[in-house]
């Protein structure tokens, strides 16, 4: 997938045009079916993302996680637009206008403008128990904690791409260094607790603990943090980005009485995410 400016299109492309926010089912439903008839055509895939996470209280994705999941998909290439304070069908006429698509995917929702000279091809509806999937419906599940239906609907594990940022290194006071991830207070997490989790660092995998919510054992502090330590990992990541796939709900967050039974507690999570590692 290469990142493009729609002025620097001048060749064919059949266009998928979205906000895209938690990339899920349904999303990816589009995306596939525009690359899929892109290569039937002989033509460009498009995806235009548009950003609109200025004009959000709260998504499930901000553009870098979009970006990074929609390069997963891997359409020929991705234009990002500002979306603010913009509605989606100028946007679509916007970008008709400007490039020479042949065709737009879009969902179920027909659109409403009437300036499009250009064939509009649809896909059926994605449902799950009779609803319509949509990023409420993803949000409701993934802080619900059912992690099996969450993932479900996102077609992926829930991902959370972020920083490596100083913490306190209270970590390696319990045998557990971890990474702490900067984010956006906007992000819609997951359930606070305790997870399985995947890293995506330094062009490998690891599979570890990530701790989403405050730290009760620790201190008093009521901000939340996300912390992640990786199994058989020990290097210096500072500054690094990390794309976290979350990928099983362990438990709560709980307060211990010190660390000598927080660290009883690690030992204990750290054996879920072994077994859970030797049977992925």
């Amino acid at each position: 997938m290469e990142l493009i400016k729609l002025k620097d299109i001048e060749f064919t492309t059949c266009t998928a045009i979205g906000r895209f926010d938690g990339v899920h089912l349904g999303h990816r439903a589009v995306i596939e079916k525009c690359i899929e008839t892109a290569k039937t055509r002989g033509i460009s895939s498009l995806v235009v993302l548009v950003d609109d996470t200025e004009d959000l209280e709260r998504y499930l994705n901000d553009i870098p996680e979009r970006r990074y999941l929609i390069s997963q998909i891997n359409p020929d290439y991705l234009a990002i637009v500002d979306g603010r304070g913009r509605d989606l069908d100028f946007i679509y006429d916007d970008v008709v206008e400007k490039t020479s698509t042949e065709c737009l995917v879009c969902g179920d929702e027909p659109l409403s403008t009437t300036k499009l000279d250009v064939e509009v091809l649809s896909i059926d509806s994605m449902v799950y128990e009779g609803n319509l999937i949509d990023s409420k419906m993803c949000e409701r599940y993934l802080q619900s904690g059912d992690m099996e239906v969450a993932k479900f609907l996102l077609g992926r594990d829930p991902l959370i791409l972020g920083k490596v940022i100083h913490g306190k290194g209270m970590g390696r006071s319990v045998g557990m260094p971890t990474a702490n991830l900067l984010f956006s207070d906007k992000k819609i997490l997951p359930k606070r607790g305790v997870y399985v989790s995947k890293s995506h660092v330094l062009e490998g995998a690891f599979v570890g603990l990530t701790s989403i919510g405050r730290r009760p054992s620790i201190d008093q502090d009521e901000n939340v943090t996300i912390e992640t330590y990786m199994l058989d990992f020990d290097e210096e990541i500072y500054g690094e980005i990390v794309a976290l796939d979350i990928l099983e709900y362990i438990r709560g967050i709980e307060k211990f009485a010190g660390l000598k039974e927080v660290k009883k507690q690690i030992d204990k999570d750290m054996e879920v995410a072994k077994r859970y590692a030797l049977h992925r």
